[in-house]
């Protein structure tokens, strides 16, 4: 039970760290200084990205209100909005 919690989380921050490591690269220049050592960083961040996203959208549940428990003893009249 404990893995559902921790593991979106990881692979989230994972995510948003490749993310930032992108967006740090392309704006602060460090292609020119670089290289191909910012090329290749770029391609393991976008390689992380891509592994990680949908291991992140899997782990989130696409339906969770379907476990929510029912009430029980709730009267739903037409016309009363409830």
């Amino acid at each position: 039970m404990l893995e559902a919690f921790v593991l979106p989380i990881v692979c989230g921050l994972i995510a948003l760290g490749s993310i930032a490591t992108i967006a740090w690269v392309l704006f602060t220049g460090q292609i020119g200084k670089q290289g191909l050592d910012a090329l290749f960083l770029l391609l393991v961040c976008l390689l992380f990205v891509a592994i990680f996203i949908p291991i992140l959208l899997r782990a989130v549940p696409a339906r969770p209100w379907k476990k929510l428990p029912s009430r029980k003893g709730v009267k739903h009249e037409p016309g009363t909005g409830a």
